[in-house]
């Protein structure tokens, strides 16, 4: 039997066969056809290749090379060409198809990381299911509780009427106007609804608001040393019919129209009592027996005092010559001297001192009794009886006021 002789691979094939069966080439029409030698006239050892290789064939036919043709070498060299093509193509695919693996692996470990840390919320819960407003800018702060408490999937919240009422990320509920809204509530796939009323009230027409009168008395104290001393603790504008005028011992003072009366010794309270309101009372002291202070003279005729008495706060002192007296601190800069009592003819000085006992360049003048006293130089000297006596003097924008009376001798 016969064989051809591959022109690409140099393997040889039946001649029966159209085409090689190792690389698959075509059997060209002029391809060489060699005859099956038998075995025992081979003369020569086969090499590696086969024994229808070029260095077999050209041992068979002594030594002589197998004649080739122009037309052969470019059928070797285009079935070359579709080996490596083929080899290329192979090798694109499987590195193009581990590619794939490889990213779809990825792919899948970053899924598997993503699904353990996401967790999808099952349930909703509401703190209330429904809220009633009766004024805009009520409030209310609406409680929700997710299910897993673990869940990574975020509230969202919404109004379907932002006119009536308005929600914030937070879940705070405004009431901005009458109506009804639902405020919806979702966490993932759930849903829940809290319905909001807001009923406002009926306007009412705003009547005129009247604060309350109330008397007030320009004394806290008073101190009398004669039957009949008298003292006006009020002079308003109400008319003193519409007054009622309490002292709660007539036997020591009598309170009548503004003034009190002293009528015997001891104590009593006085106040003021207008449209069911009591003013603030007034302390009555009647100390008929004590003798009257005196005044010591020096040469130059200056009355000097005892000691000086001293003002709340301690910003000041008031030496009051001869007389001394500690004003009440009443939260105001307006601090009042109370209480002094002179007889007719007698003379006394004021003196403003700061804390450390410096004199301040300060002078008084009468604000009431003028008729009963004289000032000057900062000295009152008492002209008649019966008479209160009011004077004023300021320093650094706080107002000193001193009240005295005069007394017969």
């Amino acid at each position: 039997m016969s064989k051809i002789i591959c022109n690409i691979c140099g393997m040889s094939y039946p001649d029966t066969e159209d085409r090689c069966p190792i690389c698959g080439c075509v059997r060209p029409a002029n391809a060489p056809v060699v005859a099956d030698a038998p075995e025992e006239k081979k003369e020569f050892t086969y090499v590696k290749g086969g024994r229808f290789s070029k260095n077999n064939v050209k041992k068979r036919n002594g030594g002589k090379p197998v004649q080739q043709t122009a037309g052969n070498d470019r059928q070797k060299r285009r079935g070359l060409f579709i080996v490596l093509a083929i080899i290329f193509v192979l090798f694109l695919a499987m590195a193009l198809f581990f590619a794939f693996k490889l990213l779809k692996d990825d792919d899948g470990k970053n899924t598997s990381v993503t699904e353990e840390h996401d967790v999808p919320c099952t349930a909703l819960k509401l703190s209330i299911s429904s809220i009633s407003f009766d004024a805009i800018g009520d409030v209310w702060m609406l409680d929700v509780t997710r299910v897993p408490s673990n869940t990574t999937e975020p509230l969202a919240f919404e109004s379907d009427n932002s006119a009536v009422a308005t929600v914030d990320e937070n879940g705070k509920i405004e009431c901005v106007g009458e109506g009804v809204a639902v405020i919806t509530v979702s966490c993932g796939g759930q849903r829940e609804t809290c319905t909001v009323y807001c009923t406002l009230p009926t306007e009412q027409p705003q009547l005129p608001t009247v604060p309350p009168t109330v008397i007030q008395l320009n004394r806290k104290s008073i101190q009398f040393f004669d039957v009949g001393e008298s003292w006006t603790v009020y002079a308003g504008d109400i008319p003193f019919s519409e007054i009622l005028w309490v002292s709660e011992d007539t036997s020591v003072a009598t309170f009548n129209d503004g003034v009190v009366v002293a009528v015997g010794e001891g104590k009593t309270t006085i106040y003021a009592v207008y449209e069911g309101r009591n003013s603030e009372p007034c302390e009555i002291e009647c100390t008929f027996t004590q003798e009257q202070p005196t005044s010591d003279i020096n040469e130059g005729g200056t009355i000097i005092p005892e000691k000086p008495g001293v003002f709340d706060p301690d910003d000041f002192i008031l030496a009051i010559k001869p007389y001394n007296t500690r004003a009440p601190y009443n939260d105001s800069p307006e601090m009042q001297c109370y209480d002094l009592t002179i007889q007719v003819g007698q003379e006394f000085g004021l003196d403003l001192r700061d804390k450390n006992g410096t004199s301040l360049d300060t002078v008084w003048e009468i604000v009431e009794g003028a008729e009963s006293c004289t000032l000057e130089n900062n000295w009152i000297t008492a002209t008649s009886s019966k008479t209160n006596v009011k004077l004023k003097t300021a320093y650094n924008g706080i107002t000193v006021y001193c009240y005295f009376r005069t007394v017969n001798g």
